[in-house]
């Protein structure tokens, strides 16, 4: 383990050798860092389990751990028996997620946990339907190609109905999968309801945010709605985008600062690869 500390706010951090050299954010300012080279940390041995005493090599860890963190803002991991943060959700030595079972975790770590994770809402709604206007005007001229066909070639009515009904079809599709997409950002998490007969719904940590971006056209400042972009560490959602969002700017700036204290509270450092 390396140990060193934020150059702007003093914060110190542990983290494990193979992030030697890499750049990472600070999760109690924000400030950019770089990770410094340095001795491995000692770490503490574990007494072998007595040959009298018939338990596992983990259940003994799990006893030693919980002994050296009984005086320290730490705890052993259930599954591994390493020492970790008291408020870690995820241990950094196995990858167990310590929230999977809730009701098999300490009373005093759940309480913890609680009064950290009380969320907000930021923002909850569907998005702009303005984000549809290219489709609407494109159904425009589609139905208006039905009037002038029917009206300068000599085509039954049936085709210029069958134009028309086109138009119409794709122009209530997009306003159905719009009407129907439905945004909740809350300053936990961010989940994105995708569907009207089928329901479907995406979810992002906060935590695992990285980077906000905000995009804004010509035209969506002419209607007043953006589009926020979040950079996450997710697999499965790399990359998320709140489409028309009307008062855009102020999601996005709140969405930059409730990331940084979701950092803090987890104890999360990004680090750059």
């Amino acid at each position: 383990m390396i140990q060193f500390a934020c150059p702007e706010c003093g914060k110190s951090f542990k983290v494990s050798e193979e992030a030697a050299g890499k750049r990472a954010k600070c999760p109690q300012c924000g400030a950019a860092m770089t990770v410094p080279e340095g001795a491995p940390m000692k770490r503490v041995s574990r007494p072998e389990p007595l040959p009298a005493v018939e338990r596992t090599r983990n259940e003994f860890s799990q006893d030693a751990g919980q002994a050296v963190a009984a005086s320290l803002d730490t705890k052993a991991c259930r599954y591994c028996g390493e020492i970790i943060k008291a408020a870690a959700v995820k241990c950094k030595h196995c990858g167990s997620d310590l929230l999977a079972k809730a009701d098999t975790l300490p009373v005093q770590v759940n309480s913890l946990y609680d009064q950290q994770s009380a969320e907000s809402v930021i923002y909850e709604g569907p998005a702009s339907q303005w984000t549809n206007l290219g489709t609407f005007i494109f159904c425009g001229f589609v139905a208006l190609g039905g009037f002038i066909i029917l009206l300068v070639q000599d085509v039954p009515f049936i085709a210029a109905l069958g134009v028309w009904a086109f138009a119409a079809l794709v122009a209530l599709l997009s306003w159905f999968n719009v009407r129907f997409l439905v945004y909740r950002v809350t300053t936990e998490r961010v989940e994105i309801e995708k569907g009207w007969i089928a329901k479907r719904i995406e979810n992002l940590d906060m935590f695992r945010v990285l980077d906000v971006r905000l995009n804004i056209s010509v035209f969506d400042r002419f209607v007043g709605i953006g589009n926020v972009t979040l950079i996450s560490s997710d697999k499965t959602t790399p990359n998320v985008t709140i489409r028309g969002l009307r008062n855009a700017r102020e999601v996005y700036e709140r969405l930059k600062r409730e990331s940084i204290r979701a950092d803090r509270r987890r104890g999360v450092i990004h680090v750059e690869t």
